[in-house]
């Protein structure tokens, strides 16, 4: 029997071009109950969000879609003063995409405007990884994690995108640059925005894909490890 939909907690980092049907990806997302929440820390300001959001019609407090609200942080993904800021020890699910100027060429393909977008992505990644930890010692000090709410188990992802081969060929043969633990990373193709998501919110998903996709030339899925 299924288990009933939750109220979740979930951290995306980055904005791409593709936001709104990420967004609404998640919105979709089996097992995610309305009142869910997801939090958006990006470099992009408001009003080139809003715009965003409003075309597809979607205002910034996530109205438009049907259980999720949106929380905006602002602020340089790579900087950890912001990801400190993020609730790590409570997301059900932690997403990081690439960041990319519209205004760039965003199409090229190898460009540097793609690797720059990759590193900044992995750069977040491995961070994340060190700032949960961190706040779930901070918590686990002061509450158990029954008490807390907290998600201290192997079931919370960080799933990365990444948006340039160069960068997926890189981490096929040295998967621990995006760091160690439940982290794993995907390439952007037709189908990135099910799999980014369902592989975040559904680890048992995540062994299906690693499987359907493991000789892909469009996905590495590979778990980063040490």
């Amino acid at each position: 029997r299924a288990a009933p939909p939750q109220r979740m907690t979930i951290v995306l980092v980055g904005w791409s071009a593709k936001m709104t049907q990420l967004l609404r990806t998640i919105d979709r997302a089996p097992g995610l109950a309305s009142g869910s929440t997801v939090h958006v820390l990006a470099s992009q300001r408001e009003h080139r969000r809003k715009l965003e959001l409003e075309r597809d019609g979607i205002a910034l407090n996530g109205e438009g879609l049907r259980r999720v609200r949106l929380d905006h942080r602002y602020g340089s993904i790579t900087a950890a003063r912001n990801l400190v800021q993020l609730p790590l020890a409570t997301a059900r699910a932690v997403l990081v995409v690439g960041e990319i100027d519209l205004d760039e060429d965003e199409d090229a393909d190898g460009g540097a405007v793609l690797q720059i977008a990759d590193s900044c992505a992995l750069t977040a990644t491995v961070l994340l990884q060190r700032v949960r930890h961190q706040q779930l010692v901070d918590v686990t000090r002061r509450v158990s994690g029954a008490a807390s709410g907290i998600d201290n188990s192997e079931a919370q992802r960080i799933v990365t995108q990444v948006v340039d081969v160069f960068t997926k060929r890189v981490l096929e043969r040295k998967p621990h640059i995006a760091g160690t633990g439940t982290s794993s990373v995907f390439h952007r193709n037709a189908i990135a925005c099910s799999l980014l998501t369902m592989s975040a919110i559904h680890p048992e998903a995540h062994e299906v894909f690693k499987k359907l996709l493991g000789d892909s030339d469009d996905a590495s899925g590979d778990d980063a490890s040490g």
